[in-house]
């Protein structure tokens, strides 16, 4: 049996966007303190105000940049499964051990802007081993009305989409089974495509 491709990392640089905004907000406060600065019949302390604000901003963003990023999702492949860990400064670790028998497909979905995410879509009992949804789910209800799918957003690894699937279906590969383009649709601004996940000799 092969050896599994390397493992997909988080991307480190998922604060650089937060800090893009700070560096934004803060130089929209620095054109206010301008402003005021320049109008007649304004204290001075009117305008150091935003002043104040936008060096404080600035500075948080600078400090934001340099910092390593502790959200994110990591890919972990292992001989018949991979791990999945997703953290979030809005949510607790999650932590998914995910059978290649236990996934059925996996969705790309990509938008303007970045925009999108990568979502797992697993068997009705693994997703209730793994708590998405409560032993008293109907195994026939459709996929979108039960907690079958885990997601996350696109720049939470360290690689590309492409780059991302490929070494997905590099994995699949080498536990026997197939990682298939199975169907691609758009929705205005917004492309979603299905791949399928099987058994080789199921296909």
């Amino acid at each position: 049996m092969a050896a599994p491709p390397p493992d997909i990392p988080r991307n480190p640089g998922i604060n650089r966007v937060w800090a893009v905004f700070l560096a934004v907000f803060g130089a929209i406060s620095l054109f206010v303190a301008g402003l005021l600065a320049t109008t007649n019949g304004i204290p001075l302390w009117v305008g150091a105000l935003p002043a104040g604000l936008a060096i404080g901003l600035f500075l948080l963003a600078w400090r934001v940049y340099l910092r390593p990023s502790k959200s994110g999702a990591a890919l972990t492949f292992e001989k018949d499964a991979l791990t999945l860990d997703i953290t979030s400064a809005l949510h607790a670790p999650r932590h998914y051990r995910i059978g290649w028998a236990d996934l059925r497909e996996i969705h790309l979905v990509k938008g303007g802007y970045g925009a999108g995410g990568l979502g797992f879509l697993l068997t009705h009992e693994a997703a209730q081993r793994l708590g998405l949804i409560q032993p008293t789910t109907r195994a026939a209800a459709p996929d979108l009305l039960v907690g079958r799918n885990i997601a996350t957003p696109r720049h939470s690894f360290a690689l590309p989409d492409e780059q991302v699937v490929a070494r997905l279906t590099e994995a699949a590969e080498t536990v026997g089974y197939q990682v298939t383009r199975k169907t691609h649709r758009e929705f205005l601004v917004v492309g979603k495509t299905v791949f399928e996940v099987a058994r080789k000799e199921d296909m």
